[in-house]
């Protein structure tokens, strides 16, 4: 029988080998918001697509998971706050983002979910990355800012 390892470094293909993205997109919604997530498999193939999270980590981070909180307030179960934590073993940055304005999104188009899904990705990643230790924020942003310029998601 052989290990792993060995399958590994004959370049042997296995089941579940292949490899987690760079960018991961989560979501908690309720059963109104759920329906609007569909567009999330879209910001992650973009993501994955035109972006390699370990560009800008010094090879802190390979992966960036993006959890999306899409909530009523008035919603009585927990109150999920936007914050960041970082997994070290899997070398994963995740950020849970708190979408500001709930209404509008469930409200929207396909299009224009996506759009606020860019601008709270933008606004939560300023927030928990800006100042993250070992990796170059502002060069991430300008790509990040530059692909949604030019898929037109952002004007």
């Amino acid at each position: 029988m052989i290990s792993l390892e060995e399958m590994k470094a004959k370049g042997l293909q296995f089941v579940g080998q292949s490899e987690k993205p760079s960018f991961i997109i989560s979501s908690r919604t309720d059963k109104t918001s759920f329906k609007q997530m569909s567009v999330a498999r879209n910001m992650e193939t973009l993501l994955n697509t035109n972006l390699n999270i370990e560009k800008y980590s010094s090879n802190r981070f390979k992966h960036l998971t993006l959890i999306y909180n899409v909530l009523n307030l008035t919603n009585t179960g927990v109150d999920w706050d936007e914050r960041k934590y970082y997994l070290k073993k899997e070398k994963q940055l995740r950020i849970e983002i708190k979408f500001s304005d709930y209404e509008k999104f469930i409200a929207a188009n396909k299009q224009e979910a996506l759009r606020i899904m860019a601008e709270e990705t933008i606004r939560g990643t300023d927030k928990f990355l800006r100042n993250e230790k070992d990796f170059d924020y502002e060069r991430f942003h300008a790509d990040l800012l530059e692909l949604f310029l030019k898929e037109g998601i952002l004007k």
